[in-house]
Order: C-alpha cells, then sequence, then structure tokens
C-alpha cells in the first residue's frame, strides 16, 4: 500500500481552496488516499473547524470514500499518531438532511470528523473539540 503522498499538491503549487479541493478529488479519483487537516490551521490543541469545511469533505468524500481520523501529538518527546476506525460521513447527511439548513448541515458535519481527531488525542489538547460537541448520532456504522 502506498502512503499519501503531498507531491501532487506540491507541483501543482495548491495546497488548500477550491484548487486544492480539485487536486484532492482528482487523487481519490485515481485511487490514491488523501490527507486533509479539517482545523485548518497549526495549533496547540485543536480549534473549532472553519465553516465549509463539512461541506468540503462531503462533496470530496461523500458517502463512497471512509474516512480515516488520525490525533497526532507529541508524547514524552515522540511523534504520536494514533488511528481511529474508518468511518463515513453518510449518517450526519441522513440526520442533519432533517434540518434542511446547509449551515446546520455543514456544522454537524465538520463537528462529527473533529469530535472522532478529538478522541484520539490526550485530553489537554483537545481544545474547542473537548467539551463534547453535540453531533448528529448515530455515526458508528
Amino acid at each position: 500500500m502506498r502512503l499519501a503522498s503531498w507531491r501532487p499538491w506540491l507541483e501543482a503549487g495548491v495546497v488548500g481552496g477550491t484548487g486544492g479541493l480539485r487536486v484532492a478529488a482528482r487523487a481519490l479519483a485515481a485511487g490514491d488516499p488523501v490527507g486533509v487537516l479539517p482545523e485548518g490551521t497549526a495549533s496547540l490543541a485543536l480549534c473549532e473547524a472553519r465553516p465549509g469545511v463539512g461541506r468540503a469533505l462531503a462533496w470530496l468524500a461523500g458517502d463512497r470514500i471512509p474516512l480515516i481520523p488520525v490525533g497526532v501529538s507529541e508524547r514524552a518527546g515522540q511523534l504520536s499518531a494514533v488511528f481511529g476506525p474508518p468511518f463515513h460521513l453518510s449518517s450526519a447527511k441522513r440526520v442533519s438532511r432533517a434540518k434542511r439548513e446547509p449551515a446546520a448541515r455543514d456544522r454537524a458535519l465538520r463537528d462529527e470528523v473533529m469530535q472522532r481527531i478529538a478522541d484520539l488525542l490526550p485530553p489537554e489538547l483537545r481544545g474547542y473539540y473537548g467539551r463534547r460537541v453535540a453531533f448528529a448520532r448515530p455515526f458508528d456504522a
């Protein structure tokens, strides 16, 4: 199995925004894994994901491509990456669709993704998501 490569983004000169989404979509269509930092910034503890992240991930992965949350932190002077179980966004989309409000659907999706990442981090690094954000449940599929 090939690990995710940053090469397509570096060659294209694109890191984020709509250009980054297009490059990521092409990589996924080719069967390549894609790494996404949904919080959109580097910080000591998780920040609230920016509005639009849920919609972007839903457009990119939909209910076809599983997401694998990863909590990355430093523990005892060593970089640690804890991988959670794969999941699909379909359940949050289905539950929040009843609201028929794009902003509410976006929030449910981004909160689901970020809470899964937070659950893999030590409590002191969970930041905004350390207080158990309520998101569309059930998501365990």
